[in-house]
């Protein structure tokens, strides 16, 4: 049997795939982001917990440019045979707020450069439809609204009748969360409402409200959103009330980690237990139970969760080590 391997901490869908990688199939949930009244979902998890991948997902089964390789992103899994009518149908925008400082002095800055690393790839696929480069740099549109409302400006311009964007979001409060803990005022600073001082980050939400609708004049249709607390929900994206945290949902409990099934038929696609000294499957699967399991953010969720990452990191060492007794002892050192 050929084992395929697996690249802890891979974030994109589509490399995974055109390379064979092994990867927990999750696409039966975007029929039912299709299906949820909202059009503009937050999901919350912890970090390490694959939401990028998820977000990477959605990229690749929405985004027009993506069409091409739908065959090869998705042959074999549960979307596949249940394509549904949104497919390719989207020009995503991908914004990935991970990396922004926490610094008070730096964070506009650096969520304007997050802004303009997402608005230079969407340029990059659609030169005709995003932000011509050199107005990308100009310094009157440093700040994060300011680069939105030109850039769907000039998507309006040229977009044509039918022609909607997906905002895709991630980690939409990681700088933000840092902030709160080390320093209240300045993340009141920039999240603040008040007419005469509005917070930058208001600002840019309160732009992206103003171009969601789905019609010409409002050419956004859909947004998701990923984050790891609902602690800065409300204050972040205050004025931003088309938002629904799906979060708690049951039929999103198991969006995001591995359930049991889903993580037993990893290991059998990765794990050669020939080359493992004395180590069993029945025995990995009890550790990981042990150390991982248990997550359930739903109080009707019909499953618990494994965290995925965690699972990855040790089945990655494990296999390194090849022993049994790296197996009982490598969780308590990763702990």
């Amino acid at each position: 049997m050929a084992f395929k391997r697996f690249i802890v901490g891979n974030t994109s869908y589509s490399f995974a795939m055109q390379n064979n990688l092994a990867l927990v199939d999750k696409t039966r949930f975007i029929e039912r982001l299709d299906n949820e009244n909202s059009l503009v979902p937050v999901f919350l998890r912890p970090r390490r917990f694959g939401k990028s991948l998820l977000v990477d997902t959605l990229y690749c089964y929405y985004d027009k440019s993506m069409e091409g390789d739908f065959e090869q992103n998705f042959k074999g899994t549960w979307i596949y045979s249940h394509k549904t009518p949104k497919a390719s149908s989207y020009y995503c925008l991908r914004f990935d707020f991970s990396s922004v400082s926490s610094n008070p002095s730096k964070v506009e800055k650096s969520v304007a450069l997050a802004v303009e690393i997402g608005l230079s790839d969407f340029t990059d696929r659609y030169p005709e439809l995003g932000l011509p480069y050199e107005e990308l740099k100009q310094s009157q549109n440093y700040s994060p609204d300011g680069l939105i409302k030109d850039f769907v400006m000039n998507f309006k311009s040229h977009a044509k009748e039918g022609e909607k964007l997906f905002i895709l979001i991630d980690e939409y409060d990681h700088f933000a969360n840092d902030l709160l803990s080390s320093d209240k005022e300045d993340f009141k600073e920039i999240t603040s409402t008040a007419q005469d001082h509005e917070g930058f980050v208001k600002q840019f939400y309160a732009t992206l409200k103003q171009f969601y609708g789905g019609s010409r004049l409002a050419p956004i249709e859909r947004f998701f959103i990923t984050g790891v607390s609902a602690v800065s929900l409300d204050s972040l994206i205050s004025g931003f009330n088309i938002a629904t945290n799906i979060s708690t949902d049951p039929q999103f409990n198991a969006m995001a980690g591995f359930t049991h099934d889903e993580l037993s038929r990893f290991v059998d696609e990765t794990v050669d237990f020939s080359a493992l000294a004395q180590v069993t499957k029945d025995e990995l699967m009890s550790v990981m139970e042990r150390y991982y399991d248990g997550y359930s953010f739903s109080n009707d969720g019909q499953e618990r969760v494994f965290n995925s990452n965690m699972c990855l990191v040790f089945l990655s060492s494990v296999m390194k080590a090849g022993s049994r007794k790296s197996c009982q002892e490598m969780p308590a050192t990763m702990l």
